[in-house]
């Protein structure tokens, strides 16, 4: 398994991949309302820190799409994605929990727990790379 410090070492700049692929997303799908996606260092990790869409866009695979394209990125770069599932309008936690673990994402505790990954105070989830 390659490690994200031999990408670093090898002068791969993850930091400027994650904006292009933030931005590459938001200039391509107009139903993203709000993204958020950057290297969290500390955990040698992606921090997914929003992924809204617009209500009008809910439903029709958007979401799924941007989603393949951060799991397709986090897997070639041998990276995790943590995220918190937060709730906005009428999406609660379980359908948030319920659309993540299409994904490979799992709920950061009981059997799954990875200390090294959470985030303190909070419900997060977590996907390791294939």
């Amino acid at each position: 398994m390659i490690k994200l410090k031999d990408l670093l070492d090898e002068g791969h700049r993850l930091d400027i991949d994650v904006e292009k692929l933030e931005n590459d997303i938001k200039s391509r799908y107009s139903g993203i309302d709000r993204l958020g996606i950057y290297m969290d260092d500390r955990k040698n990790s992606l921090f997914l820190s929003d992924l809204y869409v617009k209500v009008e866009f809910r439903g029709t695979g958007v979401g799924s799409a941007v989603m393949r394209e951060i799991v397709a990125f986090a897997d070639n770069k041998h990276i995790s994605i943590v995220l918190i599932p937060e709730p906005e309008g009428r999406l609660s936690v379980k359908k948030l929990i319920q659309f993540y673990s299409k994904f490979g994402f799992v709920v950061n505790k009981g059997r799954n727990v990875d200390y090294f990954l959470s985030e303190p105070f909070s419900l997060s989830m977590y996907r390791v790379p294939r």
